[in-house]
């Protein structure tokens, strides 16, 4: 379902189970996680290992919500893949300590911190895809799809995502 259209990114909002394979190249994504999904349960952090994102590997994300209304997280990985593509490696940091406390500095938009709000708040599957705005040479466009992980299966405590760009 459309949450958002705006600055030419798409911002969506799916249920917990929803079919992996509505989600195109990021279907094996979405089984990883969903083989852990449990009646009335957010998968549990403590369920994955490394090992199982084979595959992803260079392209993955895992923030640690720190204050979730402000939807600050601190970034336990950060994808080397992604940090080539974004030409920053943001593994133990937030955004914040990278760009400052200003909201336009922290490299998301009011639209993207109101999406990871969303997400916590309503636990869902939420994808965003767009225009790169940044310079860089190879890639146009980019896909992020961000599935919740919990400490105890019933709150948001993580975001694990998966990147592509095209």
């Amino acid at each position: 379902m459309i949450w958002c259209e705006e600055q030419d990114w798409l911002y969506e909002v799916f249920d917990l189970t929803t079919d992996p394979g509505e989600f195109g190249a990021h279907a094996d994504f979405v089984r990883i996680w969903a083989a852990k999904l449990a009646p009335g349960k957010l998968p549990l952090k403590s369920e994955f290992g490394f090992e199982d994102f084979r595959g992803w590997w260079g392209w993955i994300t895992m923030g640690e919500l720190l204050d979730p209304e402000g939807g600050t997280m601190r970034y336990r990985l950060w994808g080397s893949h992604i940090a080539e593509l974004t030409r920053l490696e943001m593994t133990g940091k937030t955004m914040q300590q990278q760009y400052g406390e200003r909201i336009d500095a922290t490299n998301y938009n009011e639209f993207d911190l109101a999406f990871i709000q969303r997400l916590v708040r309503e636990p869902a599957i939420g994808r965003q895809s767009g225009p790169v705005d940044w310079d860089i040479p190879d890639y146009q466009r980019m896909s992020t799809l961000r599935l919740p992980l919990s400490r105890d299966g019933s709150r948001v405590d993580y975001l694990v995502s998966a990147v592509i760009a095209t």
